[in-house]
């Protein structure tokens, strides 16, 4: 009887610094240091050392282009993949929720970004509902051996991975986990004062689905998360990673001509205004005063040269672009927004201030209540921007 006891203290003692194997837990550790230091000072391009200790995270075991499992971790601001290390037996195209210790090497001259595993103490398979719970790094570009993380404004966000078996793995907030056998380039002919354009649509979706489809759903504003498509956005490239100088966003194009940035005035209001929208057209511009529209003096001053130089086609202060005339409205965003913010489309293809956050009222000139898009017409007849 003695020695049961004794046998049994013995395999308690043994198993505790393994978190009670044998209740499920899957604690394994790599045997390397924890390294936390900095490179000496003085030193350009240094490497830093860091760990994340005790940590739980969602990730997406994929397969990177070099066929390495690598995990992707479901974290807001982090978009960097982790090596499992061996630490932990993941399947490509699941996820999991894992508890870790981490390595972080970053720095050196080529901007290394090196994190793996260096124990795991415990995982399991992710359901897709809480996937998305801790957020996602953003990254929008497509590269052959890391996932392409998004989805515009109003949209589910998703993160995509080219699968194993052909096609891309898409997972969801809000459809879960889709298989599409194409990431494809849709194309919309415009025809604007006899000249035609094409507005791009680029999509994740099955080779059966009719191009129409899309068409249809995106440009009367009825997409709404379809499970048969995901929006990416409407960029144009002369290749799948678009590096080339022909590449554009042909919503811009299509918006405004050339690029929001050419076509945007910042002002800040003295009395702060409510937060709206509202579309002046051209032929509002071109009859009516600054009373008649409701418009402070120095706005309107400023709207009309903007205005008048585009539809003029004349290179000025008021207008950096140095193309032909062009039939605009007016969109006025209003509200409280940093000056760095930015216009960008919506998964509505809706205009508004991207990058914004309220600011203080002491905020200065970095606090920017009004922005004011000269838009062409034709977009505006569209895809209403009111």
């Amino acid at each position: 009887m003695i020695k049961q006891v004794t046998a049994i203290i013995l395999i308690s003692a043994m198993c505790l610094p393994l978190f009670a194997c044998g209740s499920g837990n899957k604690y394994k550790t790599s045997g390397k240091p924890y390294i936390n230091e900095d490179p000496s000072p003085g030193i350009y391009d240094g490497f830093h050392y860091h760990t994340e200790e005790n940590q739980t995270d969602n990730f997406i075991a994929y397969r990177d282009g070099n066929g390495e499992v690598m995990l992707y971790i479901m974290r807001h601001g982090n978009s960097s993949p982790y090596s499992p290390d061996g630490l932990c037996n993941v399947t490509p195209g699941k996820a999991y929720t894992i508890t870790y210790d981490a390595q972080l090497i970053t720095g050196g001259v080529g901007g290394v970004h090196d994190y793996y595993f260096l124990t795991v103490y415990d995982y399991s398979e992710c359901s897709y509902d809480k996937l998305f719970e801790n957020g996602y790094g953003w990254n929008s570009d497509w590269d052959s051996d890391f996932p392409m993380a998004g989805g515009l404004s109003g949209e589910a966000p998703y993160v995509a991975f080219k699968s194993t078996f052909g096609g891309y793995d898409v997972f969801s907030a809000k459809n879960g986990k889709t298989h599409y056998s194409s990431m494809k380039e849709v194309t919309y002919p415009v025809e604007i004062n006899g000249v035609r354009t094409d507005l791009q649509f680029n999509v994740f979706c099955n080779w059966t689905l009719s191009e129409s489809y899309i068409t249809d759903k995106l440009i009367k504003g009825e997409y709404d998360d379809d499970p048969e498509f995901v929006f990416i956005d409407c960029y144009h490239s002369d290749g799948e990673r678009g590096t080339s100088d022909n590449d554009f966003d042909t919503l811009e194009k299509l918006a405004t001509g050339s690029k929001f940035y050419n076509n945007v005035y910042r002002f800040t209001a003295d009395q702060m205004p409510d937060e709206g929208r509202r579309v002046i057209s051209y032929e509002e511009m071109e009859t009516k005063t600054a009373e008649e529209l409701g418009l402070e003096d120095w706005l309107y001053g400023n709207i009309y040269y903007g205005w008048s130089d585009r539809a003029k086609g004349r290179w000025s202060d008021y207008n950096d672009d140095d193309g032909p005339a062009k039939k605009c409205d007016v969109l006025i965003l209003t509200g409280n927004f940093e000056s760095g913010s930015v216009i960008n489309y919506d998964k509505d293809l809706r205009l508004y201030v991207n990058g914004s956050h309220p600011m203080d009222e002491d905020a200065g000139d970095n606090s920017i209540n009004i922005y004011v898009i000269f838009i062409r017409s034709e977009f505006n007849d569209l895809i209403p921007q009111g």
